[in-house]
This record gives structure tokens, C-alpha cells and sequence, in this order.
């Protein structure tokens, strides 16, 4: 999902109480999962918040419990036991398809395993706007807009329920607009591949790396390897797009160019949650993982 944000120095000290508990869910650790901090811009700067979100939790959850243990055959279902990864190319994606319930994830390949067609133009659109779309993500817009009325964000919307449905409004459009030009306008013209491909195996450092690092490289449509054009133009275009609904006051190059490298920032630490989703949803509600890590 689209949004503006960054991290700093909280998310550097919550690393360090994880490294510090040894791995362990020491009390100050869990304490500080149960209120993960919020982010939000407000006038070009960019803090943390303590509310209640699911993203850092996720990741917490991902450094704190051990890796599952690899499926075993057995374990299987009989139509899979023995199968090569080939033989599975074109089974359905998992049902499963919302982080937590809530946060929309279409495009991830959860079997880093699993040969893959390149994507059409059609599909690439097809995903841009199941993301943009999702009606489990309204609530989570919702709570941008509470927080951007909250700190009285965008002044001149005013508050009540007008501003309140200015900043809904205004909240919506970005991860709608960001969503299209980054998963389906730019990925077409530039035959880049939108999706999230797992890295599946590794520690927990080498793979959160890797999945920061897709910002920044990402798949052709040909299979190689290439700078994420489609993350930056998508970004950018869509805070330059964002000026023309956000008040006079806001539409400076620098809130511009916050706007875009926040969402980026964001973006990176999305991937994450997208890397270990399939760990944590077989850890914590006990099912299995239909893609064990190779």
C-alpha cells in the first residue's frame, strides 16, 4: 500500500532492544510490539508516532520467534508429494492474499523456487488496481486521515468532518495513483516486472537486505536484473500529482520531494513484512506453509 513515511532513529533503537534481548521476548520488547510507531510528514519533517499498526509488529515477530521448520513431505498435500517446482507452475496463487487480513498483497511470488511467466499488460494493470482498490485497506486509509487531522496536517482542509473526508480523500488518491503508475503504467513502458519475488532462505539480516534492496533493483520482463526505474518514477510522479489536491502551502519542491522519498522509505520496509508473511502466518495461526524455504 501507498504511503508516506519514513524511519529514523526509532526503528534504529527498536532494532537495537532486539538485538540486546539476544533474540529473546524480553518484557521491554513485547511492550514495545504492542505500540509499534506510526508514521507520518508533517510540513517536511518527518516523525514517529505511537499508535498501534501491524507492520512493525510483523517485523518484530520475524526477528523474535525462530524460523519454522521446513515442511516435510509428509506434510504435503498428496497432489504436491514428490512434485518437482516445475510441475507446480500454473497452481493458483494462495488464497491468502491480505498481510494480517488487512494490508493488500497481490504481488508477491511466495515460492522463490517457482518459475514464472513474464507478466502481460493487462495482469500488470490487473494488479495496480486490485492494490488501489482493496476495500480491506479503507480502514487503514482511515487512520492516515486520523492522524493527518490530528496533527492538524494540511491546515486549510479545517477540521471536523469535512476536513476529515478532505484528508480521506487526499490519502486515498495517493495510494491509488501511486499504486497504478508503479505497479502498471511504468512496469509496461519500461517491461519491468512489479512483483515481489521472495528470497525465502537465509538469515534474518540477509533477507530483511534483500527485501529493502528490491526498491532498488527489480525484474525485466525477460528475467535479468535492472535499477527499479518503475519504484522512483511511480514515486515521483505521484507526489508531483499530489499537488494538484493538496493545499497552496504544501506543494513546495521540498514537501515533493519528501513525499517521494518517504513513500520509497516505506516501500523498502513493506518488502519486509512481504519476505516473512508466509514464516509468520504459519507460525502464529499454525498454517502450513505451502512454499517451504529451499
Amino acid at each position: 500500500m501507498h504511503r508516506k513515511g519514513s524511519c529514523g532513529n526509532a526503528s534504529r533503537n527498536l532494532l537495537g532492544q532486539v538485538l540486546m534481548s539476544n533474540y529473546q521476548p524480553a518484557p521491554r520488547v513485547l511492550a514495545y510490539i504492542m505500540s509499534p510507531c506510526r508514521i507520518f510528514q508533517q510540513r517536511g519533517s518527518f516523525v514517529f508516532w505511537g499508535f498501534r499498526t501491524p507492520l512493525v509488529g510483523l517485523i518484530l515477530a520475524c526477528v523474535i520467534a525462530p524460523a519454522p521448520a521446513r515442511a516435510v513431505e509428509d506434510d504435503l498435500p498428496a497432489d504436491r508429494a514428490g512434485m518437482e517446482p516445475a510441475a507446480v507452475v500454473g497452481e493458483k496463487p494462495p488464497a491468502d492474499q491480505h498481510i494480517l487480513k488487512v494490508i493488500p498483497n497481490y504481488k508477491t511470488v511466495e515460492d522463490p523456487s517457482q518459475p514464472v511467466e513474464p507478466m502481460p499488460i493487462r495482469e500488470k494493470f490487473k494488479l495496480g488496481a486490485k492494490d488501489s482498490f482493496d476495500p480491506h485497506a479503507l480502514p487503514v486509509i482511515a487512520i492516515y486521515a486520523g492522524i493527518e487531522q490530528l496533527q492538524n496536517q494540511y491546515k486549510s482542509f479545517g477540521q471536523g468532518m469535512e476536513g476529515f473526508g478532505k484528508r480521506y480523500a487526499g490519502s486515498y488518491a495517493d495510494q491509488a495513483i501511486g499504486n497504478m503508475l508503479g505497479e502498471a503504467v511504468f512496469p509496461s513502458v519500461l517491461h519491468e516486472d512489479p512483483r515481489y519475488f521472495r528470497k525465502g532462505r537465509g538469515n534474518f539480516f540477509a533477507r530483511a537486505g534483500y527485501a529493502m534492496s528490491r526498491v532498488l533493483v527489480t525484474r525485466t520482463d525477460a528475467g535479468s536484473q535492472q535499477f527499479n526505474f518503475s519504484e522512483f518514477l511511480g514515486n515521483g510522479a505521484q507526489a508531483a500529482i499530489s499537488n494538484v489536491y493538496y493545499p497552496a502551502p504544501d506543494r513546495t519542491l521540498h514537501q515533493t520531494a519528501y513525499k517521494a522519498i518517504s513513500q520509497t522509505v516505506l516501500d523498502s520496509l513493506f518488502n519486509i513484512a512481504k519476505e516473512y508473511w508466509p514464516d509468520v502466518r504459519q507460525r502464529l495461526f499454525r498454517k502450513s506453509n505451502p512454499y517451504p524455504a529451499p
